[in-house]
Formats: structure tokens, sequence, C-alpha cells
């Protein structure tokens, strides 16, 4: 686990960019990226929590959705499958 994801406590959710549409109220939400620049990192400027992030350079572009942000009822009707990180 990277550091980022430890430090948030992050539950990450994997999805291909068409199949997400994160929503918010104006510019609640801010990104930012370093490093190599390969992820975006987005979180909500009011409450400071990781919402999800963006891969910006890979062959199959996908998004990482922080299941922690979810309501009760919406994560407990996501399909889950354990990963190893490869």
């Amino acid at each position: 686990m990277c550091s980022i994801c430890r430090r948030y406590g992050a539950l990450w959710a994997y999805y291909k960019v068409d199949e997400v549409k994160v929503e918010s109220d104006g510019d609640a939400i801010e990104g930012y990226v370093w490093g190599k620049k390969r992820l975006s990192f987005n979180r909500c400027k009011r409450c400071g929590c990781m919402t999800h992030y963006t891969v910006l350079r890979d062959t199959e572009p996908r998004v990482a959705v922080n299941c922690r942000m979810l309501e009760r009822e919406e994560y407990d009707v996501l399909e889950s499958e354990m990963s190893d990180g490869d």
C-alpha cells in the first residue's frame, strides 16, 4: 500500500473512466499531482477528504473511488474482489 493511501485510510474501488461520474457542488473538488505525474488525486476542498484519483498516463485510464466516502447503503450493493495489487 502506498503511503498516501495508508495515511488517508482509503478503500479503493476501481472503474473505467466512462463508468464513473463524480458529482460535486461547484468547485468543491480539487486535484493535485506530483512526482511522475501519473495520478491526479482529488479531495473535497471543504472537509479535506480524499474522494477519488484518476490515472493520467496508462493504456487503460481508470478512476479509483474512495469507498469510505460512500453512504452505507451505496457501499453494501457493490460487488467486491480482493487484489494483491497486481
